[in-house]
Order: C-alpha cells, then structure tokens, then sequence
C-alpha cells in the first residue's frame, strides 16, 4: 500500500507541513488574481480594477496571515534527525525513487544512485547529491531532481583518450615510486594524484570514469591495454554493462602485442 506523502512530510515537517501548503496554496491565488489586475491597471481599464481589486485584497490578506503563520513556525522547528518522523521520511524517499526508477542503494542518511552519491543532511537542513547541495526536502521533488542530474550526467560527453592519458601518466608515476616489482599500480594511489589537479574528483567521480571507459573504449592507448584487476586492498566497485559491480584494486599496462 501507498505511503501518502503529506502524512510522511507532516512526521518530518510536524505542523510546519499544513501551514506550508496552505502558505502555497494563498499565495498561488494571490498570483493569479494579481495578473488581470496588474493588466488593468497598466491599460487604465476601470471597469475590470473595480470588480477585481476587491477580490485581490482578500486574496492577500489570507496571504499575509499565511506568510505570518509559516514565519512563526519556522522560527521554533527544528528537524528531527531519528524516530519516527525520519523512519517515514526514508519510507517517502524510498518511494519517491522507485517512481523515477532510481536504484537507491544504501541507507539513511547515506544513498547511492549511480553515479551519484545522496546525503542527508537534515540538521543543516539540506540534501548533497554528487557535488551539490539542495536544500529540497520533500521526497518527490528532491528525486525528481536526483532522476534529472542522474540522467544528465549519464548523456553528459566523455573524453576516453585523455581519461586514458591521465590514467597511463598517474600509473607511470606510481610505478616508479613504488619498490615492489610488477607493472600494476594501486587505484587508490593514482586517484590521490587525480585529485591533485585543479577542482573537486571524488571517489565516486573516479568509478563513473572508469565505468564510462569500460563501456566506450577498447581500453587501448598508443601501445598498451589498459587491464583493471582486483589484487589486494580495498577494492572500488565498478558497475558493469550487465548492471552487476565488479571489485577493482589495480591498473596494469600491458603491450598490446601480447609480449612480456
């Protein structure tokens, strides 16, 4: 059965919610009988003022009484951050994603819809998705907006080669840093040089690029192949074209000839 979403934001929100809508709900109507009065009164039509003005008046004066009612609330709410309220709110958002057809993986306050990452944060008041910061809280609009920078994202352009010229450069400087033998190097070490450059490349940043790159190119670059393996540490999960993830720790280069 359907969660309805008032009574989820009215759990979050307490009676906060109600007085939020109806704040919506006078100031749409003040909008909308304020257009032919704005109209009339630029076109001196006298007629039109005099059967509409009286209208709009009471219009915003329910608006005011609304605006006072929602400043006063606002001044004494404070979101909760356990309980209840927030149980419904994750049932709400967890609806709301389902709707959109997100794969919402993770639990509160910490989500994943790939490639993105979605934090609550609900002392502050504010939602962080990837790189930003919404301060959109009610379910249905907040992963409307996630669907939209989902999708936004997955179409965005990619540049394989120069991916694989960053990545062929970051593991030349690895190996020759690092005493072990072998032509691999650590993941983990070559994105800490990515994100030496300038702007911010997270973690998450870092997969998106290598499932874009698995899925774009043949992995092939001047003279060498690049091959994701998994060895030891901690491995970052890549999803795949069949929608599963696999666990890569390391990059090696190999001739693309096939000799040693």
């Amino acid at each position: 059965m359907a969660i309805e979403e008032e009574n989820l934001d009215a759990g979050l929100m307490g009676p906060a919610a109600g007085t939020l809508d109806r704040l919506s709900t006078d100031l749409k109507r003040a909008r909308r009988l304020a257009a032919p009065v704005i109209q009339a009164a630029e076109r001196w039509e006298l007629r039109t003022l005099r059967q509409r003005l009286s209208d709009l008046a009471g219009a915003l004066g329910e608006a005011s009484a609304a605006v006072q009612r929602a400043q006063a609330e606002l001044a004494a709410l404070t979101l909760p951050t356990s309980g209840p309220a927030i149980e419904g709110w994750v049932r709400e958002v967890e609806q709301a994603a389902r709707e959109q057809h997100l794969d919402l993986k993770g639990a509160f306050p910490e989500y994943e819809v790939f490639p993105l990452t979605v934090k609550a944060e609900l002392e502050r008041e504010q939602v962080v998705v990837g790189h930003k910061r919404l301060a959109t809280l009610r379910p249905r609009p907040l992963m409307a907006q996630v669907a939209r920078d989902v999708k936004r994202l997955t179409n965005s352009g990619f540049n394989a080669q120069r991916f694989m010229r960053d990545l062929v450069l970051c593991h030349g400087y690895v190996r020759a840093t690092d005493p072990k033998p072998g032509r691999g190097a650590s993941l983990a070490k070559i994105l800490r040089l990515m994100q030496l450059g300038p702007g911010t490349y997270s973690r998450q940043d870092f997969i998106f690029d290598i499932f874009r790159l698995r899925r774009e190119s043949n992995l092939v670059y001047g003279d060498v192949r690049l091959v994701f393996l998994h060895a030891r540490g901690a491995p970052f999960f890549i999803p795949s074209a069949r929608g599963s993830a696999e666990p890569f720790t390391t990059l090696e280069l190999q001739p693309v000839d096939g000799d040693a």
